[in-house]
Order: C-alpha cells, then structure tokens, then sequence
C-alpha cells in the first residue's frame, strides 16, 4: 500500500461522516478532518498502521480480507464505507493469518489522532465506525452460515445473491454482480474444492439461476431464494439449540420461578388469616 501526499476531506469523501457533526459546525469539522489518503493497486495489501493510525474506510474500489489457518482461509468482501482495523497481533495457539489485499485499485482514507480529535467535539463520528463494523461482523456471520448449509449449490446460490445485495446491479436480464470471482475464490467462501464447485455451477447454470459474462462478472436470474431452497424445504429463521444445556438452565430457571411464585402465595395465607382473626376479633 502507498502513501499518498493528497489529502482526503472526509466529510466530503464519504457525507456519512458529514451528517454526523452539527450542521453550523460542519466548516470547521471539514478543515479538521482533512486526513492522509492511502492507495493499493490491485493485489497490494491494503493495511493500516496501528502506531499511527485508528482505522482505515475504503472510499472506492474492493478488497478482500482473508483469515486463514494451514490451507484453509475464509474471505470477507469489502468496498465503499468498509472500515479495515490494524491487524490483531498472533495467536499463540493456532497459526492464524489474516490480511486485507486488493482486488481492485483501492482508495482510502486514514483515520488518525486527527480523527480522534474530531471525534471527542463530535462523538457520533466514532458511532459510525461502530456501526459499520457491526455490520461487517453480521456478514461474516452470514457468510459463515451459508458455509454450512448442506448442498453446495444452496450454498453458491445464496452467497451471490448475498453479495449482489451490495455490488449487485439490476438490468433487464437479471442481476449483474461485477465482481470477477472465480471459481476457486467462489469456493473459499462456501467451503468447497473448485471441482465441486464447477459441477455445482454447470447445475445452476442450467438451471437458469446462474450465468457467466465475458468478462468473468455473475448475472443472477429469477427471484432471490427467500424461505425455501429450490422448493424442497423451508429454512428456519430460529437459530438452533447448539448447545442443550441452554436448554436445561431455562428450564431450571422457569422451575425456580414457579417454586418462587408458590412459596410467595403460600406465605401470603398466614397474613391474610390473621387479618380476618384481627377483623373477627374487633367485631
């Protein structure tokens, strides 16, 4: 990744940012908030530095961020407003890696003391980070639970429905996802080797579902699985019970409560027939 001795305004760049801090304060906030830029050609790493800087936001292009352990590595897309933190340092168990590379040419912006200054006068900047972070942690978690769907066609279906619900765009033939994955790259999402994956899409692809351009993009056809998948079976929106002593202390709690509700009425009886011997003997 390069350093960049253009200067980015962030509330410009990105007008999120912009609606955060009060409008008669946003002339101030634009000359404070002018911040380094950080480029990334297409297979550089896209990286921030801890020392210096809180977080980086992507302002245009795609990255990829992979965490990865042995031959295995699991992949997040990220694009326009994502936030990519400084690496975590290693884990001293499992050899884990994680990195952020480039798909395309990246542009960014880096959030530095700067930032941070602007955020004690005007707080809702760093809601903003949290909020976007939380939504790049409910995608890993989507993606994690379209992994462990069972067929790997249902799995490679709904990851690129899943993804064309951001870089996806409607024409006339369906939905064009612009992004160039192949099939390898298909299956480090969904968990598979590129030979099942090829077989998988040769089936959506004459099934209608699925089609490939030119160029390497997607086109997604018909309408987004919803609650069934190909019309065998429904998808239940309840997570599982994976874990059944969850079960066993809700049960052992209601238990208690019912205990707790009977030696209540129980002790309320004596009160209420003293007061009725009370009443009886002032009578």
């Amino acid at each position: 990744m390069s350093d960049s001795a253009t200067a980015v305004r962030l509330l410009a760049a990105d007008p999120e940012f912009a609606r955060a801090v009060p409008a008669d304060d946003r002339p101030l906030a634009d000359r404070a908030l002018t911040l380094p830029e950080r480029r990334s050609d297409a297979g550089e790493a896209v990286a921030c530095d801890a020392g210096e800087e809180v977080a980086l936001v992507i302002l245009d292009g795609a990255a990829w961020r992979t965490v990865g352990v042995g031959d295995a590595a699991a992949p997040q897309l990220l694009g326009p407003g994502s936030v990519v933190l400084p690496e975590p340092p290693a884990s001293d168990l499992l050899a884990l890696t994680g990195q952020t590379t480039a798909l395309t040419p990246v542009q960014a912006v880096a959030l530095d003391r700067r930032f941070l200054m602007g955020a004690t006068r005007w707080p809702r900047l760093t809601s903003i980070l949290h909020h976007r972070l939380a939504e790049q942690e409910r995608d890993v978690a989507a993606l994690a639970a379209i992994a462990q769907l069972p067929r790997v066609e249902d799995r490679l279906l709904l990851l690129l429905w899943h993804l064309a619900e951001r870089w996806g765009t409607v024409r006339s033939d369906g939905v064009h996802l612009p992004l160039r994955l192949t099939h390898m790259t298909l299956g480090r999402f969904v968990g598979a080797r590129r030979p099942t994956v090829s077989l998988a899409l040769a089936d959506l692809r004459d099934g209608g579902k699925v089609s490939r351009e030119a160029d390497g993009s997607w086109t997604l056809h018909g309408e987004p699985p919803d609650v069934a998948l190909n019309g065998r079976r429904e998808v239940s929106r309840t997570p599982p019970d994976l874990f059944p002593v969850a079960s066993i202390v809700r049960e052992r709690a209601e238990a208690l409560r019912a205990e707790a509700r009977a030696v209540r009425a129980q002790a309320a009886q004596p009160r209420s027939h003293g007061a009725d011997t009370r009443a009886s003997a002032d009578g």
